[in-house]
């Protein structure tokens, strides 16, 4: 009886040739003889001659590469000033979900405007005025 490396090695070309049809019997064929188990040898199979380390194919359809380094998410939508005040206003409050936070906020805002918000701050669109 041949190892089950001899075995994959092979059969892999077949297997990475042969259309769907082809690959269930090269499975029903091989899972008895190798005693593996049929997922794990279809991927075993499907992935022989690989080398580690090699560079993927570029993804398909319209996804944009990311520079190196670089973490996608959304994109930053209020400054890190306004997001400070926002801040030490929920604290001050109790820190309460959201939801209930608005209301609070737009019953004090002339007042937080006046004196508590630095210079540049409009509350008005949500941002530091540019």
């Amino acid at each position: 009886m041949h190892s089950r490396q001899e075995i994959l090695k092979a059969n892999f070309k077949d297997y990475q040739k042969a259309s769907k049809k082809g690959r269930k019997e090269l499975l029903d064929r091989l899972v008895p003889v190798t005693g593996l188990n049929r997922s794990y040898l279809a991927t075993a199979l499907g992935n022989y001659g690989n080398k580690e380390g090699m560079e993927k194919p570029p993804a398909k359809g319209k996804r944009k590469v990311r520079p190196a380094g670089k973490r996608g998410g959304r994109p930053v939508k209020y400054g890190e000033e306004f997001v400070k005040v926002l801040t030490r206003i929920w604290d001050d409050y109790g820190k309460p979900c959201g939801k209930l936070l608005v209301p609070m906020i737009r019953s004090i805002i002339d007042f937080l405007e006046g004196s508590a918000l630095p210079n540049n701050f409009s509350s008005r669109n949500g941002t530091a005025a540019q």
